[in-house]
Parts: C-alpha cells; structure tokens; sequence
C-alpha cells in the first residue's frame, strides 16, 4: 500500500511540472488562386468575430509580428497582404486541465485564427484557418502554447506559398 501512495505521489508530480501541453493544426478554407512571391507582408488585424481577452489579442498580435518580420524574413511593405482575425476562442477549464493533466480533450482550450492573404490589387489568394490547442501542463497551462502553434503554422504557410529565399 505504501508502494502505491509513492507512485501515486510521484504522477502527480510529474503531471504538475511537466510543460505545457498543446498542438496546432492549419486547414486551407479557401484554395490558392494566384501567384504572388514577394519579400515583403504587411499584417493587419480584422476585427473578430468573437470576443477574445485583450491579452490573447495583444500577444496573438505581437508574435505574429515577430514571426513574420523577424523568424520568416518578410519586409514590411505591402507586396502580399496577411488579414487576421479570430474566428474562435473558447477559454476552457484550467482546473480540469490542470486535474487531467493533459490527457484527452478535458478542459482543452482552443483558438482559431483565420488568415487571409492578398495580392497587390486585394485580390483574395488564400485563406487558412489555423487552430491552437492548450490541452494540460504546469496548473493548467497557459495560452502561450496555443498562441505559438497558431503563429508557427500561419507563418509557416506564409513563407511556403508567399515567400522569397527563405
């Protein structure tokens, strides 16, 4: 019995240390209909169709930047046009993420991010829509998770099918 007091204590170390658990994944909502490679992005938001914390929007935003200018190479300029917005946010439940630790969907929180990319002219190339998942971790998890899959994954999508030498 002693035995399984010291296991018991030892998951539930393991499971409250351990980092936080999510994924991300991207779905093409509208297919690719032209051509554009450039060097330069610009990247605006839209507003969202769905509330969203300050905070989520604010470091969503700021990541994004980084990852564009700073990790993709783009420029600034207005070569290819990234619109985003959020399309979904469900907050979740931290305690039974936390209680979970991870396993399964139990008090997942998700968001979803539709980005737009446009021609010079405005004209639509594409559109994608890339989720984050927080799925457990240290007291729950935290957003940042979340945030990076979906920034990784638009990114990502940006250089691929935008990019220039990168």
């Amino acid at each position: 019995m002693r035995g399984c007091y010291k296991f018991l204590l030892v998951l539930f170390l393991a499971l409250s240390v351990s980092a936080c658990g999510g994924y991300g994944s991207t779905k093409l909502v509208a297919p690719v209909t032209g051509v554009a490679r450039s060097a330069e992005i610009s990247v605006t938001h839209i507003k969202s169709d769905v509330e969203v914390p300050p905070n989520i929007l604010s470091t969503f935003e700021s990541r994004l930047n980084d990852s564009i200018y700073k990790d993709a190479g783009f420029q600034q300029g207005d070569g290819v046009k990234l619109e985003w917005s959020f399309v979904n946010f469900t907050k979740g439940s931290r305690a039974a993420r936390y209680f979970m630790g991870g396993f399964g969907q139990t008090g997942a929180g998700k968001l979803k991010v539709r980005a737009r990319f446009l021609d010079t002219k405005g004209i639509q190339l594409s559109v994608i829509e890339s989720e984050g998942v927080v799925a457990g971790g240290f007291f729950g998890g935290s957003y940042g998770t979340a945030i990076k899959e979906a920034v990784r994954e638009i990114s990502a999508y940006a250089v691929k099918n935008y990019g220039v030498g990168k």
